[in-house]
């Protein structure tokens, strides 16, 4: 959902001041892992046609950023986080597919 670099940045850095030593953190994003996507975030929470059921309902739009799995490995490495295990999770209710890292501390 963080769409801009700094405020990524500034996530995976409150991750890394929160791990105990031994700790293990996952993240969880959206996306494939091949596909790269950045909204606009001025035009979050407009109003949008969704389908559900058989119908369409209005929802409020969010915000979003997809990044390749290399992308995402190279953020969490410069966070000064190692990664553990980065995998593809397919079992997130609204989501097609999301990237979900286990990372610790360098």
């Amino acid at each position: 959902m963080l769409v801009e670099d700094e405020d990524r940045k500034k996530f995976l850095k409150f991750i890394y001041n929160h791990l105990n030593p031994e700790g293990k953190a996952f993240i969880d994003i959206m996306g494939d892992g091949v596909q790269t996507r950045k909204t606009d975030k001025t035009k979050a929470f407009e109003l949008a046609d969704r389908p559900f059921g058989n119908e369409l309902i209005k929802v409020a739009t969010t915000s979003c950023r997809m990044v390749t799995k290399e992308e995402f490995a190279q953020e969490i490495k410069s966070a000064n986080l190692e990664i553990l295990n980065l995998s593809l999770d397919y079992t997130i209710t609204g989501f097609d597919v999301s990237m979900v890292a286990e990372v610790q501390k360098k």
